[in-house]
């Protein structure tokens, strides 16, 4: 299994933070939004290889953070998909497809896709052994209340296996509170599909119109997912994101200071002899 990082996109949302970092380098409490990937993605044995997909503006910059970080278990491979702006980026579908051609069809295998700038916070190894139950590609799935980020997002419906039967991406009127976050693993017998639907003309960009499309050729399921989701595609969520992780890690800090430890890897700062964080009081 190979696990794709969409990274490529350009965070106009997020201006004027994202004109000279990527959204996905980003840091969140102390870690670039894709460190919080790419833990749980090198804690899969079943990936063999973590492929990231950039810009040409930013892929310097991932290159390097590839060079600074300490090797991991997984080999990582960063990809340059040649946009330049925004107005000629690939699109989420278009750097599947991109991502494909680069690794030419002879090393195709199940490909586990995540979106670059989302934290997810939940069992990567119940959604794989969903996939594997399922035989099929396996998509995330959350259940949502608020019509309008249901609006925002791609929308399920589900026969009673959990079977995909009907999927419309950004619905004006949604039908169900099946919301899609942009977590998938698709078959490797799904992986031709891609060039299909884009040499038909189809859209390139979000991943629910390729599901939209995918759905009524092949059997597509959802996985509803437990845990924590943070979308960090404006302003408004990586400030709440910031908040809500930068307080887990403050809790992570002082309960590894108490036990007379020093805190994770990602926290830089040392516990003091008395059992503070840095030497600051604990709040």
């Amino acid at each position: 299994m190979l696990a794709l990082i969409l990274a490529a996109g350009y965070g106009t949302r997020m201006r004027p933070l994202t004109d000279r970092i990527p959204k996905s380098l980003i840091p969140v409490a102390g870690q670039p939004v894709i460190e919080y990937l790419l833990g749980p993605l090198e804690g899969l044995p079943e990936v063999s290889e973590v492929i990231v997909v950039a810009n040409a503006r930013f892929h310097d910059q991932f290159l390097a953070w590839q060079g600074g970080r300490p090797p991991g278990k997984t080999p990582i491979r960063i990809l340059n998909d040649g946009s330049t702006t925004n107005e000629n980026r690939r699109g989420a579908i278009g750097d599947v497809q991109f991502a494909l051609e680069a690794l030419g069809r002879e090393r195709w295998q199940d490909l586990l896709v995540v979106a670059g700038d989302h934290i997810f916070e939940i069992d990567f190894d119940a959604l794989l052994a969903a996939f594997r139950s399922n035989g099929a590609t396996t998509i995330g799935a959350e259940r949502e209340t608020d019509p309008e980020e249901l609006k925002r997002c791609g929308v399920m419906e589900l026969d009673a296996g959990n079977r995909v039967v009907g999927f419309v991406e950004k619905p004006a009127v949604p039908r169900t509170q099946n919301l899609s976050p942009p977590i998938y693993l698709y078959h490797r017998r799904d992986l031709p599909r891609v060039e299909e639907y884009l040499a038909a003309g189809n859209n390139p960009d979000a991943p629910g119109h390729f599901l939209e499309w995918l759905h009524r050729r092949a059997p597509v399921h959802a996985h509803f997912l437990a845990g924590r989701r943070h979308d960090i595609g404006d302003l408004e969520s990586y400030h709440r994101a910031e908040k809500k992780l930068g307080t887990a890690r403050a809790t992570s800090e002082r309960l590894a200071c108490s036990a007379g430890r020093d805190p994770p890897r990602q926290e830089p700062r040392p516990c003091s002899s008395d059992g503070r964080a840095g030497g600051k009081p604990m709040p």
